[in-house]
């Protein structure tokens, strides 16, 4: 597993910037954190913080750095300054097909951002600040924020603007190239955002709200967004108790899922690289219509019965997954646990060899958990597939939180995915990886974040790494 998490070169100096200041933030708050149900809402000091994403692969290596500062003022109700730096550098390897262009490209950016909510009226302008709940609306995809008091970097600068104390009056916001403005609604305390633009035609909807699940602690979180006349989004209802129940549900879909991207551009699910352009896809697959979708399901029991079930349309590539564990002797430190699934693949290129693939499975682990803490270990025997590894893990603690999720299976076709769910954390819950082997890891503090996916392909290894910090300067 190790092997999996082989780093690519960082060798540009902002890169090495935003690895320190992540470095001295991980000390910073290793010293300063406190319990995990005691942790104070984000502090409104002035923060200077970092983040860094990088990917590689076999064809391609993507760097992306941002530093930001962010200086909030209580005199006025809510004041904040945010100044960020983003630099993008891409790299095409000598494996990758010929492109017309350069094989190196470098961009960097520098904007500002900020926010002034008083008693009366609300002001927003630049590519981060936005009212309401924070979602996928006009994101940067390579400024995706991590740390739950930095909102997510945009791809347009926008200004949203509103006069009244009454929250149900509408706002005007106005986007860069775009004429006229759109027409706005959010609530002050982050819960509730609907916003349109009528000349571009589109809009999101943004909803974080607690469910009346009594015992159950839950929430439901929704984002949906309307561009080019197609919906996306991103819906999560979730909740758990303290005896060891909880539930998660999930559905998303994106607008890339469309289209068969190629295998070397999006880590996890691949399609062949003599795929035809997305302007074909609905004549090849008259069954899927060119529609994509994720739908996941998981319900644990006490400590006792755990029932998931998952599935994903996404260009050619279509899966299933479905099974149930129990774990015995319930509510022991120690435990057995007996696990069957099904798996379900579908390959809907018009050269495909195997339309449909299934099999069921049976798996024997071994398992310890100790309060937030839990290790499992899983050997799964396939009817019609190589034997499969599994291993997850997941802490809790006053410092943070620690996720680790990782497969290996010796064989390559006729099952080519492996499926994983994020340990310990009720959303994302799943994920497939086309490959023999798949990695899944993540570090979460106060001000940190520090995430990995990698996967073992037949073209070599794919890389995902995030890292995300902030220190405030108090």
């Amino acid at each position: 597993m190790l092997l999996l998490l082989r780093a690519p070169n960082l060798s540009r100096y902002p890169i090495f910037a935003a690895a320190f200041l992540c470095a001295a933030c991980l000390a910073f708050t290793a010293a300063q954190a406190g319990p995990v149900a005691a942790r104070p809402a984000p502090s409104l000091s002035p923060t200077l913080g970092a983040a860094l994403s990088a990917r590689s692969g076999p064809f391609e290596e993507l760097y992306f750095a941002q530093v930001f500062g962010k200086s909030p003022f209580d005199r006025v109700g809510l004041y904040e300054i945010l100044v960020e730096s983003r630099e993008a550098i891409k790299k095409e390897s000598s494996g990758a097909p010929a492109v017309s262009g350069p094989k190196t490209d470098a961009s960097r950016r520098a904007f500002l951002s900020g926010a002034w909510q008083g008693k009366e009226f609300e002001f927003f302008f630049g590519r981060r600040q936005r009212p309401g709940p924070d979602s996928a609306w006009d994101l940067d995809p390579n400024a995706l924020s991590l740390l739950p008091d930095v909102s997510h970097g945009r791809a347009t600068e926008a200004v949203f603007a509103r006069a009244g104390a009454a929250p149900w009056l509408p706002g005007l916001f106005w986007m860069r190239g775009a004429s006229g403005a759109g027409v706005y609604f959010a609530d002050r305390r982050q819960r509730f955002r609907l916003a349109w633009h009528p000349v571009r035609r589109e809009g999101a909807l943004a909803l974080d709200l607690p469910l009346p699940f009594a015992p159950l602690r839950s929430r439901l979180f929704a984002d949906v967004v309307q561009q080019r006349g197609e919906w996306s989004g991103y819906l999560r209802a979730a909740g758990k108790d303290p005896d060891g129940s909880r539930f998660l549900a999930e559905a998303e879909r994106r607008l890339a899922w469309d289209e068969p991207a190629p295998a070397w551009s999006t880590p996890g699910v691949s399609a062949d690289r003599g795929a035809p352009p997305p302007t074909e896809l609905n004549g090849d697959l008259p069954l899927r219509r060119g529609r994509s979708g994720a739908v996941a399901a998981f319900v644990q029991w006490q400590d006792f019965l755990q029932l998931e079930a998952a599935g994903l349309d996404r260009g050619y590539d279509a899966y299933r997954v479905a099974g149930a564990a129990a774990l015995l002797p319930p509510g022991d430190a120690v435990y057995l646990a007996l696990r069957v699934r099904y798996y379900e693949q579908r390959d809907f290129r018009p050269a495909a060899a195997i339309r449909r693939f299934a099999t069921p499975a049976a798996a024997l682990g071994l398992g310890w958990r100790q309060g937030a803490a839990g290790l499992s270990v899983y050997a799964e025997s396939r009817s019609a597939a190589a034997p499969l590894v599994e291993i997850e893990a997941h802490v809790e603690s006053a410092a943070g939180r620690f996720g680790l999720a990782a497969a290996y299976s010796r064989e390559r076709e006729p099952m080519r995915f492996l499926f994983l769910r994020s340990p310990g954390v009720l959303e994302s819950g799943a994920r497939y990886y086309a490959g023999r082997g798949a990695l899944r890891l993540y570090l979460q503090a106060d001000g940190l974040y520090f995430g990995a996916e990698s996967r073992v392909t037949e073209r070599g290894f794919e890389r995902s790494v995030f890292v995300q910090a902030r220190i405030p300067l108090d």
